[in-house]
């Protein structure tokens, strides 16, 4: 039996830091394709030492330049990375063995396990699973600006191998609090299409994440909840000073942030 193709999408922006190990853990791919969104770096000169599918795309917005990128994809299946992942060895093989031997799913999940301060959290994050590999022509991102997921049409299987993120907002705190001040204002715009009632949504054909999403934006205390999810209910104590920054830095910065805007956003609308 033929073998399935699989292609790995990047959307790249000064990526110069950690790219060329993306690409490194990548090779066993029958194709890489890359949308960058005219880096200012090295980034593209170091890609092209490893595929000739680079696209230049003014910037989208992640929903809209993610699906972009799964448009130039070929094969029947993609698996979506970000420049600071890596795919190990063991991931790889089992995403081999996955998409040639089982026809039932049309994507899967990936555990993606962060390295905080340059660690691996082991119990903070375990329940962070996210659709990354599926088949081209089942799925398309959400038309989020931040924070997006794919929405693949058919069954769902789960991949034990973790994918490892290095990411450099979250190497050092400085960097965290940085780009929380970004990511929040793009959270913000986010919740603030579905308080306005901007984005068309329906319970019933509403995912459980997008309900919750819903929901969300009308609860009060969230960021002591979402402290409590990941300390707490995600066993984060288990991962000690680490863990306790973690939970701080998601529930009481990062959250905070989102309903401080949100709060100041409404006094400006009065």
């Amino acid at each position: 039996m033929k073998s399935a193709k699989i292609t790995a999408a990047i959307i790249t922006f000064n990526e110069e830091k950690d790219i060329a190990r993306c690409l490194e853990h990548l090779k066993w791919a029958d194709d890489i394709v890359i949308v960058d969104s005219f880096s200012e770096d090295r980034t593209v000169d170091i890609c092209k030492k490893y595929t000739d599918k680079i696209y230049q795309q003014k910037w989208l917005g992640f929903g809209r330049q993610r699906n972009h990128a799964i448009h130039l994809v070929d094969t029947e299946w993609v698996l979506c990375v970000d420049a600071d992942e890596v795919v190990p060895k063991e991931l790889a093989e089992e995403i081999r063995e996955a998409i040639n031997s089982n026809q039932d799913f049309e994507g899967y999940e990936i555990r993606l396990k962060n390295y905080f301060l340059g660690k691996p959290l082991r119990f903070s994050d375990q329940e962070l699973k996210i659709i990354r590999l599926f088949r081209t022509r089942s799925g398309s991102y959400e038309d989020r600006e931040v924070h997006e997921r794919p929405i693949v049409k058919g069954k769902i299987g789960k991949l034990r191998n973790p994918m490892m993120h290095f990411g450099n907002h979250i190497s050092t705190i400085w960097n965290y609090m940085e780009q929380a001040n970004v990511y929040t204002d793009l959270e913000v715009q986010e919740r603030l299409k579905i308080k306005n009632h901007q984005i068309n949504f329906k319970w019933q054909s509403a995912s459980a994440r997008m309900r919750l999403k819903y929901i969300a934006c009308y609860l009060p205390f969230k960021p002591v909840l979402r402290f409590l999810w990941i300390f707490v209910l995600r066993l984060g104590f288990l991962d000690g000073y680490r863990g306790l920054l973690w939970a701080m830095l998601h529930g009481f910065i990062l959250e905070f942030l989102v309903s401080a805007k949100l709060y100041e956003y409404k006094l400006k609308r009065r």
